[in-house]
């Protein structure tokens, strides 16, 4: 069973989500996913 990833941008379900929690192992790609995102701020 293969998995279909999306090959075109997604609108969102929410304009200003309150949260937003990202789990997963390190060096996955997390903060490099969250700096495509238009407007972020990234603070290290």
């Amino acid at each position: 069973m293969a998995i279909e990833l999306p090959m075109n941008k997604i609108p969102a379900e929410s304009q200003d989500p309150k949260y937003l929690i990202l789990f997963g192992l390190p060096k996955v790609g997390k903060t490099t996913i969250l700096s495509t995102l238009e407007n972020n701020l990234i603070l290290d």
